[in-house]
């Protein structure tokens, strides 16, 4: 009972349950048998961090490195929380400084990974995400992490390769967002079989993940799958419902197949999920104006162009409806002004 060894290892078992407050009262028996106790120091320090006691965890954390100077595992803690708090700079340090004494955590190798991601240094992520692999080869976080890097920087088959080599994390977020990344990058290098497995791989592992509906579906109308777009974009406002750019593209599919009255219904819908969606306003202004209702699409296309000047389309429309209005002074400048932008468009 008087073993300070013992009382670390229970106080962390403990807080791995979610058991805080009881893990707490062991740590701090642990400490009173042996004050020295550097691991019962910072597993304290967690388990207060995770009760929201974060001044005191700071403190405590302290006192852990004061006590081991030496143990990487108090930097790599000290590293997580400074990410959580967006201090990238301090988690820099402190990771590094947990890789120099302890260069053989896989766990302090991805968070180093994780923090270059964020800064978009992916060539270095992937470094420190293969650093982490070599040592855990079936650490399935790290490899997810590796096949969003691998993704940002174009590389499709080989992030799709590392993903599908690994268990998944069993974190849908971080499993479906990889997947989801893959498909961009696969969609950018022309594979477009690919790219649709993969953003249905996403959607199979997270059928709620509306970038995944909204990706799809733009995909989807890019091969002339309008009916299947339609669905899939139908799903991302479903699960997300002020996506205000699945509104704009959901209104474009259904204004294609002629149904105007549920195309401006959309496009009303953008706009109210954001206001400063110049494509939502667009898409109202000429659904509007093919309504019939003239002086109703003008608010909508001016309100585009004020939210995006080098719109031609944009005020090309809004021309033709002062045209239409009589505003003929004002139809001519917005005119010029979309012929200025684009000397090829038609409309203008």
């Amino acid at each position: 009972p008087m073993s300070a060894e013992a009382g670390s290892y229970l106080g962390f078992a403990l807080l791995k349950l979610q058991q805080a407050e009881e893990a707490k009262q062991v740590l701090l028996a642990a400490l009173q048998n042996d004050p020295c106790h550097a691991a019962s120091q910072g597993y304290l320090a967690e388990t207060r961090f995770f009760l929201g006691e974060k001044q005191a965890a700071q403190a405590d954390l302290q006192n852990a490195i004061t006590l081991s100077p030496a143990n990487g595992y108090f930097y790599l803690v000290r590293a997580l929380w400074q990410r959580s708090s967006g201090d990238i700079q301090g988690a820099f340090e402190s990771i590094q400084s947990s890789l120099k004494l302890d260069p053989g955590n896989e766990f302090s190798w991805d968070v180093l990974g994780n923090l270059y991601q964020r800064q978009q240094r992916n060539v270095e992520a992937v470094q420190a995400f293969r650093s982490a692999l070599r040592l855990k080869p079936n650490f399935s976080l790290a490899s997810a992490n590796l096949a969003l890097s691998l993704a940002a920087l174009g590389e499709g088959s080989t992030a799709r390769q590392a993903l599908t080599a690994a268990t998944p994390t069993g974190d849908l977020l971080i499993d479906a967002a990889a997947w989801l990344a893959i498909g961009y990058a696969e969609e950018k290098q022309g594979r477009f079989a690919e790219a649709e497995r993969a953003y249905r791989k996403s959607l199979e592992i997270d059928p709620k993940l509306a970038d995944a509906w909204n990706s799809l579906g733009h995909y989807l109308i890019r091969v002339r799958r309008n009916v299947e777009a339609e669905e899939a974009l139908r799903q991302a406002v479903k699960f997300k419902p002020n996506f205000a750019q699945s509104w704009v593209t959901l209104g474009d599919v259904i204004l294609q197949r002629g149904d105007k009255a549920g195309a401006k219904e959309a496009f009303e819908k953008a706009t109210v999920a954001d206001p400063k969606n110049a494509g939502g306003w667009f898409g109202l202004g000429v659904v509007r104006s093919q309504l019939g209702d003239f002086a109703g699409a003008v608010s909508p296309l001016e309100q585009t162009v004020r939210l995006d000047p080098s719109k031609s389309a944009g005020w090309a429309y809004l021309g033709e409806i002062q045209f239409r209005s009589g505003q003929r002074d004002a139809a001519f400048k917005s005119l010029q002004e979309a012929e200025k932008l684009d000397s090829k468009n038609e409309t203008a």
